[in-house]
C-alpha cells in the first residue's frame, strides 16, 4: 500500500505495537497478542511487532507461533534492535524505538521454542531451525552441541547474559 492509505497503515501499526508491548510489560499476554496481530495485520513488515507477538507465543508456550514469529521478525531486519527503530516517510523519519530488545534476544528465543519442540541439533546438514544452531549464532559460531544438558546449560548462561544487559 502506498501514498496516504499506506502510511496511515504504518501509523495505525505502531500504535498497535505500543499497545501490544505494553500489554506484554503486564503479563497480559491474550491482549498483548490481539493487538501484535493488528499491527502485522495492518503492516506486515513490522518487524517489531512480530518480535513482541514473538516474546507473548513462547511465554504462552506456543512453541511453534513464537519460531514462526521470531523467524518473520528476523527475516525483516537481520539485526532487529527495538531501541533504535525508526518509523519511515518520504522526507522524515520518527523515532519508534523502546526498550532493548534485539536480534540476540529474538536467537534466544529461537533456541528455546527449537527445544521445546524437540528440535536439538541437526548435525546431518546446516539448519538453523534448531536450538543448538541459534546458540551457535549467539556465540559466533562458538558452540557444538554434545548432549542436551550441556544444550539446555548453554541457552540458560546465554538468557543470563541478556538478562544481565536488559
Amino acid at each position: 500500500r502506498t501514498g496516504t492509505e499506506g502510511i496511515r497503515n504504518q501509523v495505525m501499526s505502531e500504535a498497535q505495537n505500543g499497545i501490544g508491548w505494553t500489554y506484554f510489560k503486564t503479563q497480559s499476554l491474550d491482549s498483548a497478542s490481539v493487538a501484535f496481530n493488528e499491527a502485522t495485520k495492518l503492516n506486515r513488515r513490522n518487524e517489531d511487532a512480530w518480535a513482541g507477538w514473538a516474546g507473548g507465543a513462547l511465554a504462552d508456550k506456543r512453541y511453534s507461533d513464537a519460531a514462526r514469529y521470531s523467524d518473520q521478525a528476523l527475516s525483516l531486519e537481520p539485526d532487529y534492535n527495538s531501541a533504535t527503530r525508526l518509523l519511515n516517510d518520504d522526507d522524515k523519519s520518527l523515532g519508534v524505538g523502546h526498550d532493548s530488545f534485539d536480534e540476540r534476544h529474538l536467537r534466544l528465543l529461537l533456541a528455546e521454542a527449537y527445544f521445546h519442540q524437540g528440535r536439538y541439533s541437526a548435525a546431518e546438514r546446516s539448519d538453523p531451525k534448531n536450538a543448538a544452531a541459534q546458540v551457535r549464532l549467539l556465540r559466533n559460531n562458538q558452540f557444538v552441541y554434545i548432549d542436551l544438558g550441556k544444550l539446555l546449560e548453554a541457552i540458560s548462561i546465554e538468557a543470563q547474559k541478556l538478562q544481565d544487559t536488559f
